[in-house]
């Protein structure tokens, strides 16, 4: 094909990409980091991660990371050169269009459908998490901070997303607890989120690590408040106590303080 331009976009596809745009002679190879797998990975698999991060680094001209984060992240762990190095703007992969994350374009008929998944009593308090339902999204945490907080039984968690164990299983036990705790609701997927933020009392976003997720960008558009961990990425875009709430990552603890 003889591309000019070759830009990738995940750490395999940057692997690859990367690697045989350099041997094909492109001259200009870009790299967009939207997360780094190695910063919630364990023992030797932790390491493995990192060397591949380097060699895409290494082999690219150009390095995005998305938000300002993840930049000051790759060069303290000197994972890059500064001079690859590019934040666009003021970071996120793609923003949010205001037009359709706004309370006034909401459309009755999907907030009815919303409405009608969840089910929501009288005076309950909506807990809403939008994303994949894996581990390192901080599932297992959230289900079970909700299961054993002092609101469990005047609130409803909505998980909004799609199991996805063959890749970063969740325990059978937080399973079970989803299919059966009558005040969880899982809905696979919907193309009308800002309907269910617009449902929502709160977004709770527990990530064990992200590089600038939209999904908190959505909730600020939609005047929802945010609870979230201190990871990159949510604190790019949350203050402590003025845009919401953010807690310790992984501590199931402090977070059922904060949703309490």
């Amino acid at each position: 094909e003889q591309p000019d331009i070759v830009h990738t976009h995940t750490p395999k596809a940057g692997l690859l990409g990367m690697i045989a745009s350099k041997l094909a002679g492109v001259n200009v190879r870009i790299h967009t980091i939207a997360g780094i797998p190695y910063m919630a990975a364990e023992g030797g698999k932790k390491g493995l991660l990192e060397k591949i991060e380097k060699l895409t680094y290494g082999f690219a001209t150009h390095v995005w990371p998305n938000s300002n984060g993840l930049k000051g992240f790759v060069l303290e762990n000197n994972l890059c050169a500064a001079e690859k190095l590019t934040v666009i703007g003021a970071g996120s992969s793609n923003g949010v269009d205001l037009k359709k994350f706004s309370r006034e374009a909401l459309k009755e008929n999907h907030l009815v459908a919303a409405t009608m998944r969840i089910l929501p009593g009288e005076d309950d308090f909506i807990i809403l998490t939008v994303g994949r339902l894996v581990k390192d999204k901080g599932i297992d945490e959230l289900v079970h901070a909700v299961v054993s907080s002092k609101i469990v039984n005047k609130s409803k968690l909505v998980l909004l997303g799609s199991f996805e164990q063959e890749l970063d299983p969740l325990s059978p036990e937080t399973i079970k607890t989803i299919t059966d705790h009558p005040r969880i609701v899982q809905i696979d997927w919907s193309d009308h989120v800002a309907h269910y933020l617009a449902l929502a009392d709160v977004l709770v976003h527990p990530s064990h690590r992200e590089g600038f997720p939209n999904v908190l960008l959505e909730a600020g558009a939609m005047e929802v408040p945010v609870i979230c961990s201190d990871i990159i990425g949510n604190t790019d875009v949350i203050r402590q106590q003025r845009t919401g709430l953010i807690y310790p990552v992984k501590n199931m603890e402090v977070l059922k303080e904060a949703m309490e």
